[in-house]
């Protein structure tokens, strides 16, 4: 039982301290003006694969240049669909953005007004993104609930087992 023990107590450690290093990861980026986002298609491969996420940074419109890659609603009313291609041309006169995914053959349907972009791709972490896109499905939230009840109550059933071993 010792082992169970010391099993649980490393698996809560080891939890405890990655939620507690991705939140001060996630405060920082969002303290200097990042926004994260995972990339759900193939279209940015494979600059950009499946999986990756993304920090994404507001910036000017007299500052974008052709091969920037950028972020943007592709639904402007809803502000719904976030896309994230690579500018191919831009009309400044009035700031239409024509983009186009690298692993597509044609430019996008319709060009992207400067005022639905999020912001342009500053960094990227290869695969990061899995584990969001994973708790974004209704199984993901299950399983990701579960597994935090079953460490939390793994330690309370060894705490109220096994500390009052320790004390005598």
């Amino acid at each position: 039982m010792k082992k169970f023990k010391t099993v649980i107590h490393v698996l809560s450690w080891v939890l405890s301290s990655f939620i507690f290093l991705l939140a001060i990861a996630l405060v920082i980026a969002f303290s200097v003006g990042f926004r994260i986002f995972c990339i759900q298609t193939g279209s940015m491969e494979p600059n950009y694969p499946v999986g990756a996420m993304i920090f994404v940074k507001p910036f000017e419109f007299d500052a974008l240049s052709v091969g920037d890659v950028i972020t943007f609603y592709s639904d402007a009313d809803k502000k719904t669909v976030v896309v994230t291609h690579r500018v191919v041309s831009i009309d400044k006169d009035t700031q239409e953005i024509e983009t186009k995914g690298d692993n597509n053959d044609t430019a996008d349907f319709s060009p992207t007004l400067y005022s639905d972009v999020i912001g342009r791709v500053e960094y990227m972490i290869p695969y990061a993104g899995y584990p969001v896109l994973f708790v974004q499905t209704t199984a993901g939230k299950i399983i990701t609930i579960n597994a935090f009840l079953l460490v939390f109550l793994a330690g309370a059933v060894v705490r109220y087992f096994f500390d009052d071993d320790e004390e005598e």
